[in-house]
């Protein structure tokens, strides 16, 4: 940051003619960054700081040292940055807004590359559509991240003045998930050209339940400022069978009159299916079965006939097959007998 001291002090104000920005270079690991700008005023009247903005609310905070400003006199701001959860390039600005109507407000800029201490790939753990009761498995890679050397501001030293830095050693001393039947099968270290490795590997056990989840793998290091690293875990786990729709709505029908729904039954497993039953609380509900793959794909055409008295009615068709998940499923059916 350079201001003009020779700045006219009828035409302009010191702060008009003030860079503020900073860069903080190539930073490691994602720690928290201060920075103090001093913000001059004009040098003939006292300049009133009104208001701070920030660009990124959840992420910087800004703490004004005083916010009058006397004649020649300057103030602070400490600025204060979480790059815990950036990547890359940034920018932050906090903008100042005063009542010197020669420049009512003013733009203090900080901004850098976060590389991170350690990198993993793939950057987030995905099982997509595991069959309910079956074994799958993944697998994430964890190394050091690489930056240029002569761009460090961390307290990380690189193990050369030239190449790119990277951890010359690092230990991971455990990881562990939360759920029981997300285990961790194996962490096994590796050297690639000096370059420490870890493959991690994760089970999904046959006993996870039904549905979309959403999990951490929690990494434990000996690295002091990246004790723990959080990898995100994410999957869905399906039925063995599907059975759609899993409501039929008739209705409503006219008494004497039939009307007709299907339901589709499907096996994503290996086992054969096998539909051993299909019943019906209402006798005036027929089901007829058809085959569309042997062993993996079924029909049920259900017709209901409009019989007995005028009204709603509700009941329930039952399908049980070889699959022991689930072994039975209850279809409910409502409609309408009109006359």
């Amino acid at each position: 940051m350079g201001c003009n001291k020779h700045a006219n002090p009828i035409s302009s104000s010191f702060a008009a003619t003030c860079d503020y920005g900073h860069d903080f270079g190539v930073i490691v690991g994602g720690e928290e960054l201060k920075h103090t700008f001093k913000v001059f005023g004009d040098p003939v009247r006292t300049v009133r700081i009104q208001d701070i903005k920030l660009s990124c609310d959840s992420c910087t905070t800004a703490v004004l040292g005083n916010g009058v400003i006397p004649p020649g006199g300057f103030t602070t701001v400490e600025m204060t940055l979480d790059a815990s959860g950036l990547r890359g390039e940034f920018e932050r600005i906090v903008q100042l807004i005063t009542d010197d109507p020669k420049r009512p407000s003013i733009e203090l800029t900080f901004r850098g590359t976060v590389v991170p201490i350690l990198q993993w790939r793939p950057e987030k753990i995905v099982f997509d559509k595991v069959i309910s009761g079956q074994l799958a498995t993944a697998t994430v890679l964890i190394e050091s991240g690489r930056w240029p050397a002569n761009r460090l501001t961390s307290n990380v030293s690189p193990p050369s003045e030239s190449g790119p830095g990277i951890l010359e050693n690092f230990r991971i001393l455990r990881a562990e998930t939360r759920k029981s039947w997300l285990q961790v099968e194996k962490t096994r270290r590796v050297e690639d050209q000096g370059n420490i490795q870890y493959n991690i590997g994760v089970r999904l056990l046959p006993e996870a339940p039904v549905g979309p989840f959403r999990e951490t793998l929690a990494v434990y290091t000996d690295i002091e400022i990246k004790p723990r690293v959080a990898i995100p875990i994410v999957g869905e786990v399906v039925p063995a069978i599907s059975i759609s729709p899993t409501v039929l709505a008739f209705g409503p029908v006219k008494r004497g009159e039939t009307s007709t729904e299907t339901i589709t039954i499907q096996q994503f497993g290996n086992m054969p299916l096998e539909i051993l039953s299909v019943t019906s609380q209402d006798p005036r509900i027929d089901i007829r079965q058809e085959m569309v793959r042997e062993g993996k794909e079924y029909r049920l055409v259900v017709t209901f006939k409009s019989e007995g008295d005028k009204g709603r009615f509700e009941s329930m068709v039952t399908i049980r097959t070889n699959s022991q998940m689930p072994p039975k499923a209850n279809i409910r059916v409502f409609g309408y007998v009109d006359e």
